[in-house]
């Protein structure tokens, strides 16, 4: 199939979105991001989804300025820098003096807010795609592709915790999760983000993505609009009824993420939970 198929371009976008959010999710679901010191995992989780809710409401702008390969290449960068700052903060990297501490404390945090930036930014290049690019009667299927080999990410790097934290778990199941399982899931991350700097195309118009069925992507679907035409449809944006009405709604999956993501690992089992997805 070739590259430049909307299926073949979607299927791109679930690798990616496989190795960096679904990775996240498996990290996420150890509790405290499997830090044995989990204190700043709540203030990490409360940056990550205010400047997720921010910027997710800016994010159309950003693909129509940017273009999807931009957006998902440099969203998922920002998952493997939560995962190696995850491990500092874990890890005690910086030194166990208290403003070592701190300072590992609050590079976890900012890692927290920048990943909620590059979320926002990665889930909706990843939404404009799987639905400009899918014809009408396959929507279905191209969505349910997508979010199958997405939550296989999640699947396969709960299995690489813990074989690779297996004798952690004997030992102290409250252990942090060992250094290579940090090192592993941040190189997975950046390979999934560099697949996407390769092969996703950064210009969907004229010709370049083509359907199932023949049609072209054209312009107007994906945008063509300055910098300042898209801030006074941003604006405009945000006085539409319907959009206002939404909010409270859409809040509340977010809250229950959030509130998952900062339970801390039993002794008996992991307590799961998702991370930013585009709920």
């Amino acid at each position: 199939m070739p590259l430049n198929s909307g299926l073949t371009q979607v299927a791109i976008s679930g690798i990616v979105a496989f190795s960096c959010p679904g990775f996240f999710n498996a990290l996420s679901g150890l509790g405290g991001a499997g830090s044995e010191n989990a204190s700043a995992n709540a203030p990490a989780n409360v940056a990550l989804y205010v400047t997720f809710a921010v910027f997710g409401y800016f994010g159309g702008m950003f693909f129509n300025l940017y273009g999807p390969r931009v957006l998902m290449s440099c969203g998922g960068v920002t998952y493997a820098i939560y995962a190696a700052c995850a491990y500092i903060n874990g890890s005690g990297y910086l030194g166990s003096s208290p403003a070592a501490v701190t300072a590992s404390k609050t590079l976890f945090v900012l890692a927290g807010a920048l990943l909620g930036f590059g979320a926002a930014l990665f889930w909706t290049a990843q939404g404009a795609m799987m639905i400009a690019y899918a014809p009408e009667h396959r929507k279905g299927f191209y969505i349910g592709m997508f979010w199958f080999v997405f939550n296989l990410g999640g699947f396969m790097g709960g299995i690489l915790q813990f074989v690779l934290n297996y004798r952690a778990i004997e030992a102290d199941a409250a252990a942090q999760s060992n250094a290579l399982s940090y090192f592993v899931f941040v190189a997975t991350m950046l390979a999934g983000s560099l697949t996407a700097a390769i092969f996703v195309i950064p210009d969907p118009c004229h010709g370049k993505v083509i359907r199932e069925d023949g049609t072209e992507i054209k312009k107007e679907e994906v945008g063509n609009k300055s910098v300042r035409q898209e801030i006074m449809d941003v604006v405009e944006g945000a006085k539409v009824t319907p959009a206002i009405c939404m909010r409270p709604r859409s809040a509340m999956p977010g809250a229950d993420l959030a509130s998952g993501a900062s339970r801390k690992t039993c002794s008996c089992c992991s307590c799961s939970s998702s991370g930013p997805t585009s709920s």
